[in-house]
C-alpha cells in the first residue's frame, strides 16, 4: 500500500543508492528498511532501520573526511608515542529521509552513551507544531527574498554561483 502511496505522489523515481568509498557494498532504500548488499559475496549484508517501522527515500553515506597523503614516517616516528600518529577508524553514518515523516534519522555503528544527568539528556523535539505556529509558518509576509548567490563548498574548493531570481525565481527558490 505504501508503494502505491509513493507511487502515486511521483517519489519512488527519486530513491537513490550510494556506494562505500571501496565499492564492494551497494546501499539502498527499500520496503523493508536500508539493505546493504555485499556486491563481492552478492548477499545482503544488513538491513539497518527495520525496527523503525519507516519507508526511507532519501538517503546519503558520510565514511568521514577523506584521508590525506601522509609522508614517510621515520622508524624514530614510529616508535613514539604520539597519539596523532595512530590510525583512528572512521564510523560511517547513513543519513535519510521517510515517507510522510517530517524528521530525518542517522544510523551508525557507534551507541549513545547512558549517561544519566540534566545536562547529558537528549534533547528531542518531536511535538506538533501549535496551530498559532502552523499559521505563522504559513502567512508568508509579504514578497519572498531571494539569493542571489550561492556556494558549493567541496574538497577541490569553492564553487560560487550567481542566481537569476528575475529570470527564474522557482529555481532560485528551490
Amino acid at each position: 500500500a505504501m508503494e502505491r502511496e509513493l507511487e502515486k505522489a511521483g517519489l519512488l523515481h527519486l530513491v537513490r543508492c550510494a556506494f562505500d568509498e571501496s565499492n564492494s557494498f551497494l546501499i539502498y532504500p527499500c520496503v523493508l528498511g536500508i539493505k546493504v548488499v555485499n556486491l563481492v559475496t552478492n548477499k545482503c549484508a544488513r538491513i539497518i532501520g527495520k525496527q523503525e517501522n519507516i519507508r526511507s527515500l532519501f538517503m546519503t553515506l558520510y565514511q568521514g573526511a577523506p584521508t590525506k597523503a601522509k609522508a614517510a614516517l621515520t622508524l624514530e616516528m614510529r616508535a613514539s608515542d604520539n597519539p596523532m600518529l595512530l590510525q583512528q577508524s572512521t564510523d560511517p553514518t547513513i543519513v535519510c529521509t521517510a515517507f510522510k515523516k517530517n524528521r530525518f534519522y542517522l544510523f551508525t555503528r557507534r551507541e549513545p552513551e547512558e549517561t544519566k544527568g540534566a545536562e547529558n539528556e537528549r534533547d528531542v523535539f518531536n511535538e506538533k507544531p501549535s496551530r498559532e505556529e502552523q499559521l505563522a509558518a504559513t502567512q508568508g509576509g509579504g514578497e519572498k527574498r531571494l539569493s542571489e548567490q550561492a556556494v558549493l563548498h567541496t574538497t577541490a574548493g569553492d564553487i560560487f554561483i550567481k542566481l537569476f531570481s528575475q529570470e527564474c525565481p522557482k529555481a532560485v527558490e528551490n
